[in-house]
């Protein structure tokens, strides 16, 4: 059954010009999404739907306009591939009635256009403190974006964001950590390729790369991220005549610290040789100079806070084992100790309670082995006592020399 639709508000038109429209509130989407209409984007009509209690946002394409269908498409395959607390995902992607959907992760937030007010205002009025995010807050969002950044720029091959923009920014209500949207723009980086296939891109932050001087790159990320960072601060004033070149950060806008308006000029260098090379050594400018007073700081998304914690976490580990093994041996050696000590000490026991007569006769070298089964009465234990042996096998019990005697005289100080 067709689906009917209703014009889209605000006279919203397409590619050509033609008005676009959405699809009545309550529409019931592959039998399992209740859509209402939420707003219209840049390839097309957003709703929000509920599926199970659970909100989700759906964008939709007409068919009838073959790029944005690509584009769409090309969104699908980038989210699939990403896996990162700062990146929207994606939970399905189907065709209906000529149109063509993609489910994503609703983001209960707002947007960074929404949270700046509109650059329309006068300058003075934006720059007041009430009226525009505090500097503190937009270097913390921006080393959460280079966190992003630099886990697309390091997969292979990498990813190329292409369209950052006060647009495509969602800041979290509860959390106030950063969400990039909208991948469709978004491409993988071609290692020996002159210029991009297809050239998109903001006006207000593209870089030279972007408009086919070569092919774009992490560098030119960084200058998207420079030029939405120069746009907030100067309320879309920073531009000059000339393309590509901009005012002083801090000659627009007098509360930018000198320290923040020279990372941002860096990287919104023309020559990308002169830009960050990475985002994460403009993450690292940006750490440098991040505020440090009490209160101030904003929790994070960052895959180097949680690598460095998961490796301090391992070397607590390997510690804590080390220490258990060390006291394992000095106990074992303890035992081994009193063991050897207790069987000593039984031995000797026995050697110096033990039914044994020893009899010196002559020299050690002719002591006489007896060969009658000795009887064991008080008598003979008090002479087994009073004159042990000499075993020749233990030569340093040698006794002092003695007269040689037949006779045994048992010694009567000795009581049994």
């Amino acid at each position: 059954m067709a689906l009917f639709r209703d014009p889209a508000p605000e006279g919203s038109v397409g590619p050509d010009n033609k008005p676009l429209s959405i699809l009545p509130d309550g529409t019931i989407l592959k039998r399992k999404y209740k859509v209402s209409y939420f707003k219209t984007g840049g390839m097309g009509i957003i709703y929000i739907a509920i599926l199970s209690d659970k909100k989700c946002i759906i964008k939709e394409v007409d068919g009838n306009y073959p790029k944005l269908v690509i584009a769409l498409n090309q969104e699908k395959n980038n989210l699939e591939r990403l896996d990162h607390e700062g990146i929207v995902k994606i939970y399905d992607f189907f065709a209906e009635e000529g149109y063509y959907y993609l489910v994503l992760e609703y983001i209960d937030g707002k947007t960074l256009t929404e949270i700046v007010p509109p650059l329309s205002q006068s300058l003075q009025t934006y720059l007041q403190p009430d009226n525009h995010p505090l500097e503190q807050n937009i270097i913390e969002w921006a080393i959460q974006i280079c966190d992003i950044f630099d886990y697309l720029h390091n997969l292979k091959p990498p990813i190329i964001y292409r369209d950052l923009k006060p647009d495509n920014i969602m800041i979290e209500n509860d959390t106030n950590n950063i969400k990039l949207i909208d991948f469709g723009v978004a491409r993988a980086f071609k290692k020996g390729q002159s210029t991009d296939t297809d050239y998109f891109g903001s006006v207000i932050t593209a870089s030279p790369e972007h408009y086919g001087g070569s092919q774009t790159d992490a560098r030119s990320d960084i200058y998207t991220l420079g030029a939405t960072i120069h746009s907030i601060l100067s309320g879309g004033q920073g531009h000059t005549e000339e393309p590509f070149i901009f005012h002083p950060l801090d000659s627009i806008n007098k509360q930018v610290s000198p320290a923040l308006a020279q990372i941002v000029h860096k990287a919104i260098s023309i020559d990308p040789e002169d830009r960050y090379q990475t985002a994460k050594e403009l993450q690292e400018a940006l750490i440098g100079i991040r505020p440090k007073k009490a209160g101030d700081e904003l929790r994070l998304v960052s895959i180097d806070s949680t690598r460095k914690k998961q490796k301090d976490k391992i070397i607590t580990g390997r510690l804590i084992k080390e220490e258990t093994e060390e006291e394992r041996k000095k106990r074992q050696l303890v035992i081994t100790m009193a063991f050897i000590l207790l069987f000593t000490a039984i031995l000797i026991a026995i050697l110096f309670t033990g039914n044994i007569l020893f009899n010196y006769k002559g020299t050690p070298s002719s002591i006489p082995v007896s060969t009658t089964t000795p009887v064991t009465t008080t008598e003979s234990f008090i002479q087994s006592s009073a004159e042990p042996t000499v075993s020749e096998a233990n030569p340093f019990l040698t006794p002092p020399q003695m007269e040689p005697d037949n006779t045994i005289k048992p010694d009567n100080t000795i009581k049994p």
